[in-house]
């Protein structure tokens, strides 16, 4: 029943007469369904925007509509079971968050689906317009920062609470805070370990952190010293750089989706050290 449900609202969507083919609420296109049968949750992503609907008395009915060309950018937690569409002004929305498992479907859906020019509803490939929407990375242990960032409505404000949270407790570790860096990678120690393992990745002028984040503070798992890097090797095939240094003689690897961008980050810390140091 519930199925069947799902393909009628489906295909009332795409139902489109063409006396309303002018109206802005036409959809052409159905990029994503996203249901969870736990909590009768049911998301519809168009080519136009994000339906959510909630379950009452056996049938659905729209709870919110979102119109995607509002979405500003999107935090995903590390483990992709939380996401929040932060919304431009314009919108007169709150931001939309979500609770479910693998939501990084959804969010390469909105991110990777593109929009077109409908002037003569041909769907012209000269036409065709990708979407370009931020993802920020979260580490979904970091659940105050998480509440604080769900309400935020500029980004001017979520990126200071986010490197308020971060300063304060990475000072803890002695990390220089007026001159870092922070991201989420996987890394391996190439002698010990044949699989990758997530963490959070911290770069100053001093040394590489690989840190945790446990019970709301950080704690170093490896240090790796910029003095001590004697090279680095880039892995394209796996999106990864390999740090050769006097503690991983083997190697220490890193692999992340920017890894080019944070081998030249390092790579320019280490100059920038010796610089200092003659």
């Amino acid at each position: 029943m519930i199925k069947n449900q799902i393909i009628n609202i489906c295909n009332s969507l795409l139902a489109v007469p063409q006396i309303r083919i002018l109206e802005k609420e036409s959809h052409y296109r159905i990029d994503g369904i996203l249901y969870d049968k736990d909590k009768n949750l049911l998301m519809i992503i168009t080519d136009r925007y994000i339906i959510k609907y909630k379950y009452e008395i056996n049938t659905f009915i729209i709870e919110n509509k979102i119109l995607i060309a509002h979405i500003d950018y999107i935090t995903l937690t590390r483990d992709h079971n939380y996401m929040i569409l932060h919304l431009v002004e314009e919108a007169n929305q709150d931001n939309l968050a979500i609770a479910n498992k693998n939501l990084h479907r959804v969010v390469g859906c909105l991110c990777s689906t593109f929009f077109y020019d409908k002037h003569d509803y041909t769907y012209p490939k000269d036409r065709m317009v990708e979407r370009k929407t931020p993802v920020i990375l979260v580490n979904q242990k970091m659940t105050d920062l998480i509440h604080t960032l769900k309400t935020a409505t500029e980004f001017c404000h979520y990126r200071d609470e986010f490197n308020d949270f971060l300063s304060v407790r990475l000072k803890r570790l002695k990390i220089d805070i007026d001159n870092y860096v922070y991201t989420c990678i996987n890394y391996r120690i190439v002698k010990e370990e044949a699989i990758f393992i997530q963490a959070d990745f911290v770069l100053d002028l001093h040394a590489i952190y690989i840190v945790e984040f446990i019970k709301d503070k950080f704690e170093t798992l490896f240090t790796l010293y910029l003095k001590n890097i004697k090279g680095m090797k880039t892995i394209k095939s796996s999106h990864s750089f390999i740090i050769y240094d006097s503690v991983f003689p083997e190697g220490f690897e890193i692999k992340l989706n920017n890894y080019l961008a944070v081998q030249a980050l390092i790579a320019s810390n280490v100059q920038v050290y010796n610089s200092l140091t003659v």
